[in-house]
């Protein structure tokens, strides 16, 4: 691969790198040295779910595995985090935290809901939903007790 990318005059830093392979039958013993001594790191059906060496990984931000249940399962658990840090949107003005729902929170589910079938999407979104309606709850009300008050 080097010698290609030096006649393109390109760069690539293979150790961020993961080779991906969710084929039945077993790499060739060359091409898993290959892969090894060019620095990359071989995600397969044998890798580890957790962790860094997760076994579905997101490239350019689609999600990618041997399985939809795995997707579906990682894409949950993204959820569950993104809707987590929302929760900060309580402190905004209604009309601020309506703003970054729309420029990020909303962007994120939408382009999962693209990249994934209906079953992979389906938990998270509707995970997602639900945070977001309670977090706008909390925030309406408060601002209603509040503008009620004054």
């Amino acid at each position: 691969m080097e010698p290609l990318l030096r006649e393109q005059d390109s760069r690539m830093n293979l150790r961020k790198s993961r080779f991906i392979y969710y084929g039945e039958s077993e790499l060739p013993v060359d091409l898993k040295e290959a892969i090894n001594v060019a620095g990359l790191k071989l995600v397969s059906r044998e890798s580890p779910i957790e962790g860094e060496e997760r076994r579905h990984h997101y490239i350019h931000g689609v999600p990618v595995g041997p399985n939809s249940d795995g997707i579906a399962k990682m894409v949950l658990q993204d959820a569950v985090d993104k809707a987590k840090s929302l929760k900060k949107i309580t402190l905004l003005p209604v009309q601020d935290a309506m703003v970054v729902l729309r420029k990020t929170a909303a962007a994120m589910m939408n382009y999962i809901t693209r990249c994934c079938t209906p079953y992979e999407a389906k938990a998270a979104t509707e995970h997602f939903d639900e945070e977001v309606l309670k977090y706008l709850y909390v925030r309406f009300k408060e601002s209603k007790g509040t503008s009620s008050q004054q």
